[in-house]
């Protein structure tokens, strides 16, 4: 399992109020409702990141400033953002 760690902060009551009713409504549990978006935002974020460093990588191949890139360097990048 991995370690975790708490994660708290401040919203407005309304729009704590509003979720929670909507959560109730819906048969949601509003904890597993908040992991769901902190998780599927981490995904977007990891995303994100590889198609940056595969943009980079791919513009600066392009410019001869680095080799092509490699089914390994592809692999490589994928892991790293996989652990980030």
């Amino acid at each position: 399992m991995k370690e975790t760690i708490r994660v708290s902060f401040d919203v407005p009551i309304d729009e704590h109020t509003f979720i929670k009713a909507a959560c109730v409504e819906a048969h949601i549990n509003f904890r597993d409702l908040m992991k769901d978006v902190f998780h599927k935002t981490v995904e977007e974020l990891k995303k994100k990141r590889l198609h940056d460093m595969l943009a980079k990588g791919f513009q600066e191949a392009k410019e001869g400033k680095t080799r092509p890139l490699t089914q390994e360097d592809l692999d490589n990048w994928s892991k790293m953002v996989d652990n980030a």
